[in-house]
């Protein structure tokens, strides 16, 4: 996996507007398709950004509290810091073609920037720019699946792995080392997706099952507390906090 809004933006009070009307305009067959509630439904905002091909990131860029998008395509990552698709508004260059771009508040200033991962190092940046990592560390092993957030909501994201099973390793620190904790949640074939699902200030995990999305609201074994259809079995899915309310939702896209 690679895994929202009506007053986030001007074209979203377009679109709420047009929806009123008595002829609602077709649904678009592609693109992102975001929701800002917690129950299955329609999408409540519809965009296009990137190409089909990019890999998608999304964050906080600017540290407004509402989350959008980046497609990185290479080496170079295009940003916007509104989900209302046209031209990026920064393009920068970090890492190599073929690194594991990640994106998370490494430093807890309210900002998210980029980690490159090649194999199991990290290079991680604490600005939007090029350049250097600000730091380098190893974590896990090459294979892992990596998913990335604030776990004890100090403000400051760091990763989770799982290593081809049903077990979480929690790490709560930027840095090397063994976990700090770890659980059993779903099944080794579920996708993993981070979130805030209640708004708590700490980020737990949901996992993906097709369609339909199994989420705890704590970092131990369980079942699910919330239970989510959304999409289709076919679509990416990706986590954020579309319209900066402090709660995580989920947004789709989808390829012709």
């Amino acid at each position: 996996m690679r895994k929202a809004l009506a007053a986030l933006t001007p074209a979203l009070v377009a679109l709420t507007a047009v929806g009123a009307q008595a002829e609602d305009p077709p649904e678009p067959e592609h693109g992102f398709f975001l929701t800002n509630s917690a129950a299955a439904g329609p999408a409540q905002h519809v965009f296009h950004f990137g190409r089909f091909t990019d890999e998608v990131l999304v964050g906080d860029w600017d540290g407004d509290g509402a989350d959008s998008v980046a497609v990185q395509r290479g080496s170079t990552v295009h940003l916007t810091n509104n989900p209302a698709g046209g031209p990026a508004q920064t393009v920068l260059s970090y890492g190599r073609p073929g690194d594991t771009l990640l994106a998370g508040d490494w430093d807890g200033d309210g900002d998210d920037t980029l980690a490159v991962r090649r194999g199991n190092v990290y290079y991680v940046k604490d600005t939007l720019s090029g350049g250097s990592a600000d730091r380098v560390l190893t974590l896990g092993r090459p294979d892992d699946e990596i998913v990335v957030g604030d776990w004890d909501g100090d403000g400051r994201d760091t990763t989770t792995w799982r290593a081809g099973g049903d077990t979480l390793y929690v790490g709560n620190h930027m840095g090397p080392g063994h976990a700090d904790w770890y659980f059993v949640y779903g099944r080794a074939s579920d996708a993993l997706l981070a979130g805030d699902w209640d708004g708590d200030g700490c980020d737990t995990v949901g996992v993906r099952r097709g369609a339909t999305y199994l989420v705890r609201n704590s970092m131990t074994p369980g079942s699910a507390d919330v239970t989510v259809r959304y999409g289709r079995a076919t679509d990416e899915a990706f986590v954020g906090d579309w319209d900066g309310d402090g709660v995580d939702t989920l947004g789709v896209r989808r390829a012709p």
